[in-house]
């Protein structure tokens, strides 16, 4: 209770106090019955009840249904854990393939010798341009219905570039006696298709008469 109200109660019975004493000596030297006084403090005690419940009142703070129910919810720690770890949950299932490793349409872009690897295992990729235009998708549009890689991924073991093309050592797996990695076949690939996406259509190719 603010010290202000507590000032204002006690002048309030002081005043009180003041009134009633003196008709109460006054009505005692006049012959008054007993009842008389008994009535006083009665009346006495029921105004004082009163300002005390009127002063607790103003310091109990209201609150509604909704804010009763949050505030309880709040002490709960258990609920609030379990209330995060849900809309963690939605959050990942909203996203979708924004943030999944594999952001290609039903998540289907495999990479046969990696495929039976365990997770941790570490390998190296080349990334080579496909020889097709890949339309980019909005950020929305990604997020529902993936995205197609530009690239398709090679596990390598070495590479050397040697003038206009990448001469590589395609990766084959490792020796299940040994865990050596075994050896594989040396290809080439053009830089210019590592790089650019390079396609080959019927119109680029034509025939004309000189005149």
């Amino acid at each position: 209770m603010p010290c202000g109200q507590r000032q204002n109660i006690h002048i309030v019975l002081g005043m009180l106090l003041v009134i009633f004493c003196p008709l109460t000596m006054a009505a005692a030297e006049e012959g008054f019955e007993e009842a008389y006084f008994h009535k006083v403090k009665l009346l006495l005690f029921s105004i004082f009840t009163k300002i005390v419940k009127m002063s607790n009142r103003e310091n109990i703070k209201r609150y509604s249904p909704n804010e009763e129910a949050w505030r309880r919810f709040k002490k709960n720690k258990p609920a609030v854990f379990g209330l995060g770890l849900v809309l963690l949950a939605g959050l990942i299932a909203l996203l979708g393939y924004a943030i999944s490793p594999d952001q290609s349409p039903k998540a289907n872009e495999q990479i046969p010798p990696l495929a039976l690897k365990a997770p941790g295992h570490k390998a190296t990729l080349l990334a080579v341009r496909k020889n097709k235009k890949i339309k980019r998708k909005s950020f929305f549009n990604k997020m529902l219905f993936g995205q197609e890689n530009p690239y398709k991924h090679i596990p390598i073991n070495n590479f050397e570039i040697k003038e206009d093309k990448l001469i590589y050592e395609a990766y084959e797996g490792e020796d299940y006696k040994t865990g050596k990695i075994l050896k594989g076949k040396q290809k080439e690939v053009l830089l210019a298709d590592v790089l650019y996406p390079l396609s080959f259509r019927e119109k680029n190719i034509n025939s004309k008469t000189a005149i």
